[in-house]
């Protein structure tokens, strides 16, 4: 059972243009090593691009932008420029890649966006504010919940909630 999805798999990347074992190192590198590095090398860095940089499988993750600007150019036909042949890997090779980042892509959690402040409704508003402070909204008299509230005093008038009565200390 396992060798037939496997044999399927393999079927479905052939028929894709990629191979089972396509990685960047088969695919990739010695295509743009071989098309790229004669004029973007060390010595002339054509353009300012040195493709050296950019013939490991790290440099997906790490010079993204770089390679957004590589594919950029040479789907526009900018590259390899006019006399230099085109490979017949090529395409391969940026189907793969752009593979690569649509992966990259679809790992990365996505962005909400701005979060748009709004009024509150009276109904949010009547639960929200109570919880959000620090005395409760219906005080109940107890002076372990309310540390400055003391023993009765004659000094201010008393407050009552139903049967219970407690006294507002003075400070």
């Amino acid at each position: 059972m396992l060798s037939i999805r496997v044999l399927v798999l393999s079927l479905a990347l052939t028929a894709l243009g990629l191979s089972a074992d396509g990685t960047f190192e088969k695919t990739a590198a010695p295509v743009f090593s071989a098309t790229c590095s004669p004029c973007h090398n060390e010595q002339l860095a054509s353009g300012g691009l040195n493709i050296a940089a950019f013939t490991h499988a790290q440099s997906l993750t790490e010079s993204r932008e770089g390679w957004e600007i590589i594919l950029r150019k040479v789907r526009a036909g900018e590259m390899p420029p006019k006399g230099v042949p085109r490979p017949a890997q090529l395409d391969d090779a940026i189907q793969f890649i752009q593979a690569e980042f649509d992966k990259a892509d679809r790992s990365v959690k996505p962005d909400p966006g701005r979060v748009t402040a709004r009024r509150l409704n009276r109904a949010e508003y009547t639960n929200t504010i109570p919880a959000a402070s620090t005395a409760p909204s219906t005080p109940t008299p107890s002076a372990t919940c309310w540390p400055w509230i003391s023993t009765p005093r004659k000094a201010s008038p008393p407050t009552t909630w139903g049967a219970a009565s407690i006294t507002w200390a003075t400070c």
